[in-house]
């Protein structure tokens, strides 16, 4: 199954609002005969890995709130039906984080992990150290994530990378590293686009979009994939 978080308007772009997960079959790509309603308060933005996920056994979806405050939306695929609304403040999106729990990035560069019960009740949260330097390192919105092993791999604006395990109880953070060798930094390389990064667990591999670029022009397109181990 395909799910969608989506909004539709009474009046097209306006007039009554509702939010809701669409199911889709990911064949015939039909309209969808099945919506779970979830508050009408989702995020509306740009496609972002993170903006909504599914939990690694296929029970919980996440979606991403950024209106009236930041909160995740936890909906029970099984039973079909919004669980409740956990609020993550001043943190963004959201990634499966082991069983019931889900993580979030947060303004200081720190991830929030949040614990649920079976009815979708917070048991427990806590903080993680910052993992970046948000004005010094800002990292992209779309960070490389695998949703098997959920492992994060941040990459900053200006080449660092950090990689995070999720699977385990305390997160594991790997120690900063640099894509770029000096020489390069010099001719100007940089990732950049929409979505710069993506990860293979299974090889250990990230591939980066990369391309000479001035300073802060991050979100443009690149011309070459640059792959590490």
């Amino acid at each position: 199954k395909l799910y969608v978080a989506d909004t539709r308007f009474s009046l097209y772009s306006n007039g009554k609002r509702d939010d809701y997960i669409g199911i889709y079959d990911p064949v015939e790509l039909a309209p969808p005969t099945k919506l779970i309603d979830i508050p009408d308060t989702r995020s509306g933005a740009m496609s972002h890995i993170g903006g909504s996920s599914i939990s690694a056994d296929g029970k919980y979806l996440y979606s991403y709130q950024y209106s009236p405050s930041n909160a995740v939306v936890v909906v029970d695929l099984e039973a079909q039906k919004t669980l409740s609304t956990i609020e993550v403040p001043q943190c963004w999106y959201v990634y499966p984080a082991g069983e019931r729990r889900f993580a979030s990035h947060c303004r200081d560069g720190s991830f929030v992990l949040v614990k649920f019960d079976e009815n979708g009740k917070e048991v427990s949260r806590k903080q993680t150290k910052p993992v970046h330097d948000p004005v010094k390192e800002p990292s992209y919105n779309s960070p490389a994530y695998d949703y098997k092993t959920q492992e994060i791999v941040l990459v900053s604006f200006w080449g660092h990378v950090v990689r995070i395990d999720f699977s385990k109880e305390d997160p594991v953070i790997d120690e900063s590293w640099n894509l770029l060798t000096n020489e390069q930094r010099d001719q100007k390389w940089a990732p950049g686009g929409w979505q710069p990064a993506a990860y293979h667990s299974a090889s250990k591999r990230l591939f980066v979009l990369m391309d000479r670029r001035a300073k802060w022009a991050h979100s443009s397109e690149s011309r070459e994939v640059w792959v590490y181990d």
